[in-house]
C-alpha cells in the first residue's frame, strides 16, 4: 500500500511540474475554482443567512 502511495505521489508531482510550465491551463483552473467557489458562496444565501439544507445539494 505504501508504494501504490509513493508511486501516486510521484505521478502527482510530475503532473504539477508540467501543468506549471504552461501557465495557460493552470491560470484556466484557477479562475473556474474561484468563479465556482464565488458562486456557490452567494447562491445558497437566503435573507442575508446561509441556507443550512444546501450543503446537501452541493455534496
Amino acid at each position: 500500500m505504501k508504494r501504490f502511495f509513493a508511486v501516486a505521489v510521484l505521478i502527482m508531482r510530475k503532473d504539477l511540474r508540467v501543468e506549471t510550465r504552461s501557465l495557460e491551463l493552470f491560470l484556466t483552473t484557477l479562475f473556474f475554482a474561484v468563479s465556482s467557489v464565488l458562486v456557490f458562496a452567494f447562491g445558497f444565501v437566503r435573507n442575508g443567512r446561509p441556507v443550512e439544507n444546501a450543503v446537501a445539494g452541493i455534496l
